[in-house]
């Protein structure tokens, strides 16, 4: 039998005196057979039990934003020397810390350049001769860091930032990544001779979408690669035959939103799925069957529900998702040679885009399924890769961005400086 208390906890936590019991749902429920994961699962709902008779009513919790705004600014500038085993994760710090700030409403709109020119002339010095980003300077292109870099890049909303991003050599790093037969088939290595997973598929994807270099030949295969990682739970593991993760999860059906091939998986059973993976107790979100809850895969699982919403449950007024679209739209997607060529590019009339390895390029109006669909069709007639796309198509103002802040951010002379 599990016992109420477990013999060891971190630390001593006596609740206050004479304080209301919190409202507090049952714990999970187990067939009395003592292991290693239910004797952990148990000694997590105390120490939830201990945390939350602190707080009588849990919707009065708060987030100490201006606290943590310090602490991120903090890590722009200078981190602690512990952080020198990430060297090879430098753009994830940075994006991690931008978009955190961007979620607390630091930013009121783009940045100052003067902070941008800072982020993207050290980024600039992450990009690989061969395309894409490394995890620092002089490093192997990989496609993690590659999807960091350009996720930063987006939110400094500079025009001169997206410039530093060499189009043409992105798209053929993605391409020599790309795995063309086999079981694996439609999936991308992360870096050369990398695994093969769908995490790795879903950045490839994520970022030729916002460079607007998407083509029939990049995404052949694709929908399929992610339809066979589907597991019998109705969640989505790394490859064919992987248990069920939420990280996975979210990034398989990102991947499916992105090319609107979310008809291809069964996603009833990835809601039910998802749905079970919050913890009775705890309230968080675990990433596996029988695992403990979990701050960062509460945050996988969570993105999945805003996923599936107007796909299952379409809220009122709420503009469906291109999902729903034609299936000659989606023929786009397997028709036309989509190789890129060397020398200049054309497009509509709009502001200039990203360069293309020296090539000049002009922005396409629209954002979002319209961007996609116009890269899809620019492929199928064209040899080039198609416009890129302009600062303002790609980013709007925070959601967050309308309180007033005391404080913003610092120059960012060294963006994450060796420690």
């Amino acid at each position: 039998m599990r016992s109420s208390k477990p013999d060891k906890v971190l630390g001593s936590m006596e609740p206050p005196v004479n304080h209301p019991n919190p409202r507090l749902f049952p714990p999970a429920k187990t067939d009395n057979n003592e292991t290693a994961s239910s004797d952990e699962q148990a000694r997590i709902e105390w120490l939830c039990q201990q945390l939350l008779s602190f707080c009588p009513d849990p919707i009065q919790a708060f987030l100490y934003k201006n606290e943590h705004k310090e602490y991120l600014i903090s890590g722009l500038t200078r981190l602690p020397g512990g952080y020198s085993s990430l060297d090879a994760s430098r753009p994830w710090i940075l994006f991690w810390i931008l978009h955190s700030l961007e979620l607390l409403g630091m930013f009121k709109g783009p940045m100052s350049e003067e902070d941008a020119k800072r982020i993207y002339t050290f980024l600039d010095k992450c990009q690989a001769p061969t395309g894409g980003f490394g995890g620092g300077p002089q490093q192997t292109a990989h496609l993690a860091p590659t999807y960091a870099a350009v996720m930063s890049i987006v939110i400094t909303g500079s025009e001169k930032a997206y410039k530093t991003i060499n189009r043409q050599k992105m798209y053929d790093f993605l391409m020599s990544l790309k795995v063309t037969e086999g079981l694996l088939q439609g999936g991308f290595s992360v870096t050369k001779d990398g695994e093969i997973d769908t995490r790795g598929t879903y950045t490839c994807m994520a970022v030729a979408s916002i460079l607007n270099i998407i083509t029939p030949e990049l995404v052949e295969g694709v929908a399929e690669f992610i339809a066979r990682n589907q597991t019998y739970e109705g969640g989505i593991g790394a490859e064919p035959g992987n248990e069920a993760h939420g990280g996975y999860a979210y990034c398989g059906l990102a991947t499916l939103r992105i090319l609107n091939r979310t008809d291809i998986i069964d996603l009833d059973a990835l809601l039910q799925w998802t749905t079970q993976r919050q913890m009775s107790l705890e309230g968080g979100f675990q990433g596996r069957t029988n695992k403990l809850v979990d701050s960062c895969y509460s945050w996988w699982v969570g993105g999945i529900f805003p996923l599936l919403q107007d796909l299952l449950y379409p809220l009122p007024n709420h503009r469906s998702s291109a999902d729903a679209k034609s299936n000659e739209d989606k023929k786009g997607a397997s028709t036309g040679s989509g190789k890129p060529s060397s020398g200049n590019e054309s497009g509509t009339k709009g502001t200039t885009g990203v360069n293309n390895g020296g090539s000049n390029s002009s922005s396409i109006k629209g954002s979002g399924d319209k961007k996609m669909n116009a890269s899809m069709a620019s492929s199928s007639s064209s040899s080039s890769l198609p416009s890129s796309p302009s600062s303002s198509s790609l980013l709007a103002p925070s959601a967050l961005s309308s309180s007033s802040l005391s404080v913003r951010p610092p120059s960012v002379t060294s963006v994450l400086p060796t420690t």
